[in-house]
């Protein structure tokens, strides 16, 4: 019987690969200062969606990243950014990052609470 652990280390392993096939991504070599870095299968790249059209980082994105909790892994902050998100009223994150919403930088801070219900 396969343990807990290798079931959640199989499910992570397939949203990671849905991540990089459903998102445009740089390699993290070219990524400006600050983005952030994943790594996928010995490879570093850094998700598309983190830039704005001139190449540097959406400024908003920069708040989000200092605001998200320290111990959440560059995977989970990805994650995040491409979830609907209840403190946003619905919407993803990164859908939000070319209007520079200020809910985003206190949505990223809450980021590890747990839901009330």
């Amino acid at each position: 019987m396969e343990s807990v652990e290798d079931r959640i280390d199989r499910a992570n392993a397939a949203m990671r690969q849905q991540f990089v096939r459903e998102f445009d991504c740089i390699p993290g070599s070219e990524a400006p200062e600050g983005a952030l870095i994943l790594e996928y299968r010995g490879e570093s790249f850094a998700p598309a969606w983190q830039l704005a059209p001139e190449g540097d980082l959406w400024p908003i994105w920069r708040r989000v990243m200092a605001a998200l909790p320290d111990d959440l892994t560059p995977w989970q902050k990805a994650f995040w950014a491409v979830s609907s998100n209840e403190a946003l009223d619905g919407p993803c994150p990164l859908d939000l990052f070319e209007t520079g919403d200020e809910r985003l930088v206190d949505a990223a801070r809450r980021a590890c609470e747990l839901p009330v219900g």
